[in-house]
């Protein structure tokens, strides 16, 4: 009878500690991804974007968020998984300075029961 109750405990802190793909298991972390694109100038200097967003290619949705800080911009996070789970589409991140479109990155991102993925897309970019 210990060895069935001891055995069950395991098996539980197996379970809940599991890192089995949440498509399958339906067990998700708690954590909070996001997809974020490094914008520097010559020399290495964050470049500040007057203003910038996201687009997602398949329904022309416009997403904004704030700035992370200098150089440090938020091309998609977790606040949008309920409108890609389960699925894939196209993104472009576009960053303005003076007025003119200096940046302009294509991501694919998808959902998975959890959370959002970059499939392809750049960590970084340097202004010319």
């Amino acid at each position: 009878m210990k060895f069935i109750v001891a055995l069950t405990i395991v098996a539980a802190t197996i379970l809940t500690g599991c890192s089995c793909d949440p498509i399958d298991s339906g067990i998700c972390t708690e954590e909070f991804r996001t997809i974020s694109l490094k914008v520097t100038q010559a020399g290495h200097q964050p470049a500040m974007l007057d203003s910038f967003h996201t687009i997602r290619a398949g329904n022309g949705e416009r997403i904004t968020y704030p700035s992370n800080g200098p150089g440090h911009y938020t091309v998609l996070d977790d606040s949008y998984h309920p409108k890609l789970k389960r699925s894939r589409d196209q993104f472009s991140f576009h960053g303005f300075k003076g007025g003119v479109k200096v940046v302009e990155e294509v991501y694919t991102i998808s959902g998975d029961n959890c959370h959002i993925k970059k499939e392809s897309g750049r960590d970084s970019v340097v202004l010319q």
